[in-house]
């Protein structure tokens, strides 16, 4: 996945082969940012580009679920990139890649991130949070079953009128507002 912030290009890459400390590793990155007891679950390798030069990288990892590169996994602009790796929300200033905060976000993995009035919500496999913009947890939401269907619709998850809508794997339907307050429906 690639971005583009003025004048610098982000590519997001999965680098679940890269071992620590082995001289065999294709890609060497400035930064090492691996959180959590044991192997990485999940790495994720972030390069920052400007003219098709490759100025520095970071590697994030956690050792919980996993998590795919996908257009919801991770919010770029020009404050920095929060991405979701594990069970934790990374977030690297730019163009530096230094790290800015880690916060776990679910005990599973976050599978999405949205930002939301300069906050984030993050959709996890059990709990639906809300981090302010500095990494700080604000609220989160358990329900009765992991936030994702069997069939794994799209829908399963979305923020429509400020109102986050998840449906969980025994097909309940969750419905709150941005304070994390459920809203029941008559």
């Amino acid at each position: 996945m690639i971005h583009k912030i003025g004048e610098y290009e982000i590519k997001l890459t999965l680098e679940n082969s890269y071992h620590r400390g082995s001289h065999d590793n294709v890609t060497l990155f400035d930064h090492q940012y691996i959180f959590g007891e044991g192997q990485p679950t999940v790495q994720i390798g972030i390069a920052i580009y400007k003219n098709d030069v490759r100025l520095r990288g970071a590697l994030i990892a956690g050792t919980e679920g996993t998590t795919c590169i996908h257009e919801k996994s991770q919010v770029v602009n020009e404050d920095g990139i929060a991405i979701c790796c594990s069970n934790l929300v990374f977030k690297l200033s730019l163009p530096s890649l230094k790290l800015l905060w880690v916060t776990e976000a679910d005990r599973i993995t976050c599978f999405e991130i949205f930002e939301i009035n300069d906050d984030y919500i993050i959709h996890g496999e059990i709990s639906i949070s809300r981090l302010a913009s500095n990494g700080q947890l604000i609220w989160q939401k358990i329900g009765k079953d992991i936030f994702a269907t069997i069939d794994g619709v799209s829908d399963d998850f979305k923020i429509e009128n400020n109102i986050i809508l998840a449906t969980d794997f025994e097909g309940n339907r969750y419905r709150f507002n941005l304070d994390g307050e459920e809203i029941f429906v008559k």
